[in-house]
């Protein structure tokens, strides 16, 4: 059991955890291993990091977290050594990931577990503000990547300025900080750190669930390997994805005004029109997506010719 508050918090998107259960295996001074899985609770003032022991399920630890009465989390964990590394998603604008243009306040924190496994205790908070995407480590410079939205009295009020922000895992100071776009929300994507030193910031456009629209140029094997006419599908494939987003972009803000006429309040009126709208791009998308790029099924025979080939080559 944990602590799940008297109610929903802001840029929360339940009354309840929002972290996937994370796994952490601590070795000991004596050689043995002591196999932890943490999460946050969703306490009234401050949240907390509430750290089990896996094999007998006792609290080891609760951590209050981030400033009081600004302090939620929905995304997962960093797991690493002997610490765990928490994100602030507070946001009075709404989910995070919901929201075009989310405002929140600022927290992120590495909890290191002691010697023995038997305790925890903060270690550094930085003041950054990681609103909506998923944070990323990486062991091989030490860096914690985040997609921060800057506030201060040198950008106006309603600009919105999104940045890739590394912070350092050890000491939790902002090693650099770099501007990236002016309206682009991550949509609780996670950075993605290929192996040539790069960072990859997936973002969502305003309103509409721009990753998935546009998947196929992530998957670009079952798009190009598939038994479709590629001159064909892909034009047709392309115009429906802009469509379904140019649809979606007109429906999301005439739902939420129908559901704020119908007495739902303005948060939960702009969730609900945008899981509406998450929905009928799943039922539209998927579909489409299968029938331009099919790829017919080889019948038991095919497919016993193809691995005699493979045998002979």
């Amino acid at each position: 059991e944990y602590d799940r508050g008297t109610s929903q918090k802001p840029g929360s998107i339940l009354q309840g955890s929002g972290t996937t259960p994370t796994l952490l295996d601590v070795p000991r001074t004596d050689g043995s291993t002591t196999r932890l899985v943490a999460i946050t609770d969703h306490a009234d003032d401050r949240i907390h990091i509430v750290i089990y022991h896996r094999d007998t399920g006792d609290i080891i630890s609760e951590t209050p977290l981030f400033d009081h009465g600004h302090s939620v989390t929905e995304n997962s964990l960093i797991a690493y050594d002997c610490s765990f590394i928490i994100e602030n998603n507070f946001t009075e604008t709404g989910s995070a990931f919901l929201t075009k243009n989310p405002t929140g306040y600022p927290g992120v924190a590495r909890v290191e577990v002691n010697a023995d496994a038997t305790d925890a205790k903060l270690v550094w908070e930085s003041r950054e503000a990681s609103l909506s995407t998923v944070p990323k480590l990486s062991t091989k410079n030490g860096l914690v990547y985040l997609y921060t939205r800057e506030i201060n009295e040198d950008i106006p009020q309603k600009a919105v300025a999104w940045y890739l922000t590394a912070i350092d895992y050890e000491t939790g100071e902002t090693v650099f900080k770099i501007f990236t776009v002016h309206i682009f929300n991550g949509g609780f994507s996670k950075a993605k750190l290929p192996p040539a030193e790069q960072v990859i910031l997936l973002s969502a456009l305003p309103q509409t669930s721009y990753q998935g629209s546009l998947r196929f140029f992530v998957n670009r094997d079952k798009t190009f390997n598939s038994d479709a006419k590629i001159s064909v599908a892909l034009p047709i494939y392309i115009a429906f994805a802009l469509a379904l987003i140019a649809f979606l972009s007109w429906l999301n803000p005439a739902l939420k005004a129908s559901f704020v006429n119908g007495g739902l309040g303005d948060t939960a009126a702009s969730n609900a029109a945008t899981m509406v709208c998450c929905c009928i791009q799943f039922f539209l998308y998927f579909p489409v997506d299968k029938l331009l790029f099919r790829k017919e099924k080889k019948t038991e025979s095919e497919l016993n010719q193809i691995a005699a080939v493979s045998q002979l080559g």
